[in-house]
């Protein structure tokens, strides 16, 4: 800049910064296949909703079990978050039992002890009280010294005091008088079911060691518990065991993650599994088997296949296993069932909330004539890769790469494999995923989608033409409609419908779609570390909380319809690295004034400077001056603290000083430091004034003034010095 009479132009130089950070840590696990689902023989409909009645809210209530009392006159269930109800089926009410006096932690099982005439409550998280009574109409009572431990379940010995409690860790506690540990069980076992299965027999324990990855069956009598070593047969290896009871001659069922048995434990030596040669009807990868309870001579199992409830029996004698036909679908999942001997409208489930949390089964329905067909389409893996990768390396549980600039020359395929029974049945496939913004499982949902999610979300669908015999590809979220600052081709995530591609092939009974979905993500796509960088769980699973196990993650979820309704879905995880760009156009960038000591001029580029900047995380970006303005003829100076910049969030700010000591924030702030989000809340193009007419910005233009104080007539410069930082 220039003071006195000579007209010579100042020179300001703009310097370039750049910051691009990579990084991550990415843990493979196996993938898993899913199998078909079978017809099922079905009669009349025979499972009710309970219509709430009185129930506080069944839509914020997960009931966990439920008990009968002797009487038939009530049952107890329990639930998250401390809740205690009292059905009465006379009436269809649903009672809370003072929730003013509740325990806040999660009831997980109920049982009604016999001699002692009262209902026994278990629960709790690592610490505090975990065991509780209520005689079904007064607040739950803390049980005498009651060990503290994460507990899943109780049993009872009617004829004595006994009482028996499991949970993770090996925990498992008895009272008889007073609290035992029993300490034979080790840390690895994760306890989920109890029995007491009569004299002569014990008790009973359910679960899964962590160790070896391998359902366990306990027995506990005479003070000792030892485990059962099953021989090889399907379903225990990697699968949790969550159930057990027995029926009146003593055989147990024991249902968990796809596994149905029943064991009896009079066989010699050692007790046998009687239904190792019969897979049950109608079973896939997916089920999840967490209820059961014996009435007369069957058994009914409640569970769910994909996050919708199920409904099972099996019949003594027939050593089969075949599902209750539901005429909808039950989309709260099933935790447990209870049942009263020659009451058949006892049989009750409880779940998940939704419009219903209990269900009632009738005793009216059998096997006939009546065949529905129960065929629904079948997710049977999800592959992440990029699309020039040949040997298609598993990129969930991954992190992924961004495209800089927004191109499209990094693209990523997401290959799907469809099954169904029915020929020509498949309607369409959704793609959803979402920023999970630190929330995992059940808690990680779509999210009600809008402008401010389009770096956050996206919906990709296929849909079937079974006219055309055809797939078409569209991007549902986020399209341009969404992206109201128009950068049209510039969307951050972007289907490339045209290269996206469906094969058939009839294999056996069944289609097999095989479907492409081949997409780029632009440079502002939400980043997702993970935890730590780690992945946790599998790479997919048709169970919700074990897919999306790990915060701070992009999650996915895969949905397949069917034309008449039927539905399969499968979840996993990726994450994204992190990318930060900051470029500034017209460089060297040439900012000139002139003017006399005492004025205050503004400094304007000589040509247009553009200063971009792109971040998938959240940021700030700041401007400082290196040095003190110095004359190129004579050793006078313009201290820096004499300008001011104006641009980004701010109006007109004074430089404090030279050097990065004293920054001034356009974008955020800093000492604490403080971020702004990526694009999804805000424009990134913060234009400087120029003599060429540019188009409007969301935000003020980047402006400079200086108060030129008594200095020599010369031309003084110093360099601008833009940083762009992010956080993490």
């Amino acid at each position: 800049m220039m003071v006195g009479e000579k007209k010579v132009a100042p020179l300001l130089v703009c310097i370039l910064l750049i910051i691009t950070a990579f990084g991550g840590i990415s843990l493979l696990t196996e993938q898993g296949m899913l199998g078909n689902v079978e017809a099922a023989d079905t009669g009349a409909q025979p499972i009710v909703g309970l219509t709430a009645g009185t129930f506080v809210d069944t839509n914020e209530v997960d009931l966990q079990d439920i008990a009968w009392h002797p009487s038939g006159n009530f049952a107890v269930a329990v639930g998250l978050g401390g809740w205690v109800f009292r059905y009465e089926p006379n009436t269809g009410n649903w009672i809370d039992i003072d929730s003013s006096a509740q325990t806040t932690v999660d009831l997980r099982a109920v049982t009604w002890h016999e001699l002692t005439d009262e209902f026994i409550v278990v629960g709790g998280e690592s610490v505090g009280t975990t065991v509780w009574t209520t005689d079904g109409y007064s607040q739950l009572s803390e049980f005498p010294e009651s060990p503290e431990a994460e507990l899943y379940d109780v049993a009872a010995d009617p004829g004595s005091v006994s009482v028996i409690v499991v949970g993770l860790g090996g925990a498992c506690f008895e009272y008889d008088g007073t609290w035992n540990e029993i300490t034979d069980i080790d840390g690895s076992n994760d306890l989920y079911g109890a029995i007491f299965n009569g004299p002569g027999f014990g008790y009973y324990f359910v679960g899964y060691n962590t160790t070896i990855n391998e359902g366990v069956l306990w027995r506990y009598d005479l003070n000792t518990a030892e485990p059962i070593d099953p021989p090889l047969h399907r379903g225990w290896e990697t699968n949790i065991i969550y159930g057990i009871d027995h029926d009146p001659a003593g055989h147990m069922i024991i249902v968990g993650q796809n596994n149905i048995d029943v064991y009896d434990p009079l066989a010699e030596p050692e007790g046998e599994f009687i239904t190792d040669e019969q897979p049950p009807s109608g079973m896939v990868g997916g089920e999840v088997f967490r209820g059961v309870t014996w009435f007369d001579d069957t058994a009914y199992i409640v569970g769910e296949n994909f996050g919708d409830g199920i409904f099972y029996q099996f019949i003594v004698g027939e050593n089969k296993v075949s599902e209750i036909p539901v005429s909808s679908s039950i989309t709260q999942e099933q935790y447990a069932i209870d049942s009263l001997p020659g009451r058949p409208n006892s049989i009750i489930s409880v779940g998940d909330h939704g419009s219903d949390s209990a269900w009632q089964i009738s005793q009216t329905f059998g096997s006939n004539d009546i065949i529905t067909d129960t065929k629904v389409p079948h997710i049977q893996y999800i592959d992440l890769y990029e699309t020039d990768d040949l040997d298609k390396t598993q990129r969930l549980n991954t992190q992924l790469d961004v495209n800089p600039e927004g191109s499209n020359d990094r693209r990523y395929t997401l290959e799907v494999l469809v099954t169904h029974e029915t020929q020509d049945y498949l309607e369409s496939v959704d793609v959803y995923a979402w920023f999970d913004d630190g929330d995992t499982g059940v808690n990680s949902d779509y999210p009600e989608v809008d402008v401010e999610f389009r770096t956050r979300a996206f919906n990709f669908r296929a849909e079937y033409d079974h006219v055309g015999k055809v797939t078409s590809f569209s991007q549902v979220f986020p399209t341009v409609a969404n992206d109201p600052e128009g950068y049209g081709d510039q969307q951050e995530v972007v289907l490339l419908e045209t290269d996206s591609s469906a094969t058939y092939e009839f294999v056996g009974d069944r289609d097999e779609w095989t479907l492409e979905f081949v997409f780029a993500l632009g440079p502002q796509v939400r980043w997702a570390a993970g935890q730590d960088g780690n992945f946790l769980g599998p790479e997919y699973s048709p169970v919700k909380d074990e897919a999306l196990a790990t915060p701070n993650t992009w999650d996915l979820h895969i949905h397949a319809q069917d034309e008449g309704g039927g539905h399969n879905d499968m979840w996993g995880e990726f994450g994204i690295f992190r990318f930060t760009s900051l470029t500034i156009s017209g460089l060297p960038g040439t900012y000139e004034g002139m003017g006399a000591p005492g004025q205050k001029i503004e400094l304007t580029p000589v040509t247009s400077s553009i200063v971009k900047y792109s971040a998938n995380c959240d940021h700030n970006l700041y401007v400082y001056v290196q040095d003190d303005l110095q004359g190129e003829a004579t050793e006078d100076i313009i201290q820096a603290s004499d300008l001011s910049v104006a641009g980004g969030f701010i109006g007109e700010t004074d430089i404090g000083g030279p050097g990065e000591s004293h920054p001034v924030y356009l974008l955020g702030s800093g000492d604490p430091a403080s971020y702004v989000p990526p694009r999804n809340m805000y424009d990134y193009s913060l234009t400087s004034v120029s003599t060429v007419d540019e188009e409007p910005t969301t935000h003020p233009e980047i402006r400079w003034w200086v108060e030129i104080p008594a200095v020599s007539e010369d031309i003084y410069s110093s360099n601008i010095v833009y940083v762009l930082q992010h956080s993490g």
